[in-house]
C-alpha cells in the first residue's frame, strides 16, 4: 500500500467497483482498515465471473 491509498481505491483499481472493499478486507484478515500503514502488503483476491 502507498501513502494515501484506501483499501476502496485498491477495489476500484482492480475490481472497477470501490464497493469490493470488503472483500479485501477479508482477504488480508484486516479488522479495521483505518488502521491500515503505507508499505503494507495487501492480496488482491481473484474474482470469479
Amino acid at each position: 500500500m502507498l501513502a494515501g491509498e484506501t483499501l476502496d481505491r485498491i477495489a476500484a483499481r482492480y475490481y472497477g467497483d470501490s464497493t469490493r472493499w470488503r472483500l479485501l478486507a477479508s482477504a488480508n484478515g484486516i479488522a479495521d482498515p483505518l488502521e491500515l500503514r503505507a508499505g503494507a502488503l495487501l492480496s488482491v483476491p481473484r474474482m470469479d465471473a
